[in-house]
C-alpha cells in the first residue's frame, strides 16, 4: 500500500516521499562543466561553485539531520539581450541516475536582471551524507527555446 502512494505521489507531483525531484521529460539540455558559464536564450549561467556548506553559509539555521549534509551554490546570472530578465530559474542536483533535491532558500529569491547587469546568488541543497553529486540541472523558465535550450547540466567532478 505504501509503495502504491509514493507511487502516486511520484506521478502527481514529479518528487519521491524522500523530497528528491524524479526525472521529468524536457528538451535536451546543454551541458558544460561546473565553473563555465553558458549561455541560454537571453541568460548567461555560470555556477562558481559547489560545496559543502558552513555555519555562515545558513543564516536561516536550516535544519539538517544527522544523516544529512548541506551543500550550497554560489551563481552568477547575467543578463546580455532583453531589457529586463524576470523569469524563474531552478536548480536540481541530481545523481547518476538523474534523482536529487531542488535547491532550497536560493537568494535573491525574485529576479529583476536589467540589460548588462548581473545577479549573484546562493541556494542550499539538503542531501543523504551518502548522495554523490554527478550533475546540477539549471532551468530556465522563460529562457528563449528556440535555440532547442532552457537547460543546463553542469557535470561535476568525482570526489
Amino acid at each position: 500500500m505504501l509503495a502504491v502512494l509514493m507511487a502516486i505521489n511520484v506521478v502527481a507531483f514529479g518528487t519521491t516521499g524522500n523530497g528528491y525531484s524524479s526525472p521529468l521529460p524536457q528538451v535536451t539540455p546543454l551541458t558544460a562543466p561546473l565553473g563555465q558559464s553558458v549561455q541560454v536564450g537571453n541568460l548567461s549561467i555560470g555556477i562558481q561553485e559547489l560545496r559543502d556548506a558552513t555555519r555562515a553559509d545558513n543564516p536561516d539555521q536550516i535544519p539538517v539531520l544527522p544523516d544529512e549534509r548541506l551543500l550550497v551554490m554560489h551563481v552568477v546570472l547575467v543578463n546580455s539581450v532583453a531589457s529586463a530578465y524576470t523569469g524563474v530559474v531552478t536548480y536540481r542536483l541530481e545523481d547518476k541516475n538523474g534523482v536529487g533535491p531542488r535547491a532550497r532558500d536560493v537568494k535573491p529569491s525574485s529576479l529583476n536582471i536589467h540589460q548588462g547587469t548581473s545577479v549573484h546568488l546562493t541556494g542550499l541543497f539538503t542531501v543523504d551524507k551518502t548522495f554523490v553529486p554527478a550533475t546540477l540541472l539549471v532551468e530556465c523558465s522563460s529562457c528563449s527555446a528556440s535555440n532547442g535550450y532552457k537547460a543546463v547540466q553542469f557535470t561535476i567532478p568525482a570526489p
